[in-house]
């Protein structure tokens, strides 16, 4: 499941049960984000959930917007960020997830003081695969990152296409024969 259990109100989270219907039609997990708000309010919503859910597992990711929003900077952000997730897996988070944040002993740092499996948000600048799994990242998100470099793309050349430039017109990124193979005719066959 998506991003979930924006509501403001913590009454949209345990009064729908909307944690149950999601667990009930087979998702295995959630993500939760603080976004500029209390800290308080994630909490409440992620003991909301798991009151509501009894036994039922259900993976909760607590997101911190903490480096994405700008919420604080430096030492204070770090300081934060490992505040909220330790406050989050108290609650009953299962993992946690600081989109934004790139330096390597920060994640580090996150990663070994707060006991819970780590996800981070694949950015430009963001270190190698093998330096995040040995720093402690267990899981790492694309964000809106692929989306909006392909959406880019595609813009970019259809105003070249419609201003008539066809200069910076783009190569063909996969050969139509592969891509023909991504959509099977209902006969079984390719395309």
């Amino acid at each position: 499941c998506g991003e979930f259990g924006g509501g403001a109100e913590l009454g949209e989270v345990a009064d729908h049960q909307l944690a149950e219907q999601v667990a009930a039609v087979g998702a295995v997990g959630i993500n939760l984000e603080d976004g500029a708000g209390r800290p308080e309010a994630l909490v409440e919503k992620i003991q909301a959930i798991r009151e509501a859910l009894g036994g039922t597992p259900l993976f909760i990711n607590a997101r911190t917007d903490v480096y994405l929003r700008g919420l604080a900077s430096g030492r204070d952000a770090l300081d934060m960020a490992i505040h909220r997730l330790s406050r989050y897996r108290d609650a009953g988070a299962d993992g946690g997830f600081v989109p934004g944040m790139v330096d390597i002993q920060d994640i580090a740092e996150v990663a070994g003081k707060v006991p819970m499996p780590l996800n981070v948000m694949a950015v430009p600048g963001m270190p190698s695969l093998q330096a995040l799994r040995e720093a402690g990242v267990r899981r790492i998100s694309a964000g809106p990152g692929l989306f909006q470099h392909t959406f880019g793309a595609g813009v970019d050349g259809v105003e070249g296409f419609l201003a008539g430039d066809f200069s910076g017109t783009p190569r063909a990124g996969m050969e139509y024969a592969n891509l023909n193979r991504l959509f099977p005719s209902q006969d079984g066959g390719n395309g």
